[in-house]
């Protein structure tokens, strides 16, 4: 009976992800959580578990080598990890299925070959990404292996612009 802060119904991190991962180790997600808050980015859901909205919340943390959060959704606030998946991608440029493999290389050599640095340069400002590479299966394994159970994939737009507090 838990209230859990959540980024958004499409975030992989901040919702997806984690309910699968709870749900793949037996986890009755309605009978887990008595209130689900939608609080629009990382920041808020922190704020929403810090402030005593929420008793757990969904966020990121990218560790060092020795598995200590080194950035974290919540900053530098104390917190008690209580579970943890990944490694979940920062973010995918990802084709539908069926799509021309000649047109995905040719997207993917765009954003990721040196030699075209303006395309390069220009996807990066507008995604504000730090650059672009090209994931490995093994780095993507645990993450295939999580959708393939995903239940929870939803056709909701997206709360993060404007945040749900913000609406009209």
């Amino acid at each position: 009976n838990a209230r859990a802060a959540w980024v958004d119904p499409q975030s992989a991190a901040g919702y997806l992800i984690l309910r699968a991962h709870l749900e793949q180790r037996g986890m009755d997600l309605a009978r887990a959580f008595s209130e689900d808050i939608f609080c629009g980015s990382h920041d808020a859901v922190a704020r929403a578990v810090l402030d005593g909205k929420a008793d757990v919340g969904a966020t990121f943390a990218y560790l060092d080598d020795q598995g200590r959060p080194k950035r974290a959704g919540w900053g530098s606030a104390q917190v008690t990890i209580i579970d943890s998946v990944g490694p979940v991608p920062n973010d995918i440029i990802a084709a539908r299925s069926g799509l021309s493999s000649l047109l995905v290389r040719l997207v993917q050599g765009a954003l990721v070959d040196v030699q075209n640095v303006q395309l390069r340069e220009a996807a990066r400002l507008l995604l504000t990404a730090e650059g672009f590479e090209v994931p490995s299966d093994e780095h993507l394994a645990p993450l295939v292996n999580l959708v393939h159970g995903l239940k929870e994939a939803s056709n909701q737009p997206h709360s993060l612009f404007p945040p749900p507090k913000e609406r009209a």
